[in-house]
């Protein structure tokens, strides 16, 4: 991209800005100074999506970061920014993005129980996970009850009712809520078969 404004205001942060999820949901973006002298300000723009048109958030003279707190949590944020002289000259644009994620995972399912199915195989039962962003849960058969096991579910199952159909009354399972930014619960208490 050619430059169309004086090569001191040209050689802005020569990096883009960084930007990162942190626990809020909040995206920190935060940058480095402009090599030219006579920088003014710094302005920060922000778009949802691939083809919004961008909206300006920020303009900094005395700091390289911002935490913006209003985003949502599963969308994608593009952030730009430019450099401003003392002349008015605008550098060229820097950006970075990317999707909002939460890192806490939701809290464990309880009450796990398992019971034979009459079409063969087994039906594992648990309790609702009341949590904002839960997606729904991960089923896993384990061969002893403090064994790691193996994710028997290829997607997060939004019921409370899972039919293992190669299940049998000797395994045990356990239940790990998912929530939207993937993060898994830590395990339920393991259950098997009542006899």
């Amino acid at each position: 991209m050619s430059c169309a404004c004086p090569r001191s205001i040209c050689r802005t942060t020569k990096a883009p800005p960084l930007v990162r999820n942190v626990n809020g949901p909040a995206v920190l973006v935060s940058w480095n100074s402009s090599t030219a002298n006579d920088v003014k300000e710094y302005v920060l723009s922000r778009s949802e999506g691939a083809q919004a048109t961008p909206l300006t958030i920020g303009r900094f003279s005395n700091t390289m970061s911002y935490q913006d707190t209003s985003v949502s949590l599963g969308k994608q944020y593009t952030y730009r920014l430019t450099a401003v002289d003392s002349a008015g000259n605008v550098s060229p644009v820097v950006a970075d993005s990317l999707v909002v994620r939460e890192f806490t995972p939701p809290p464990a399912p309880r009450y796990a129980r398992v019971k034979p199915n009459t079409a063969g195989g087994v039906e594992v039962h648990w309790e609702r996970v009341i949590e904002t962003g839960l997606v729904g849960y991960h089923v896993y058969r384990l061969p002893t009850p403090t064994a790691v096991g193996e994710r028997i579910t290829k997607t997060p199952v939004t019921e409370l009712v899972f039919v293992d159909r190669t299940g049998s009354a000797t395994a045990y399972y356990v239940i790990r809520a998912v929530d939207q930014s993937g993060n898994e619960s830590r395990p339920s208490p393991a259950a098997r078969a009542e006899r």
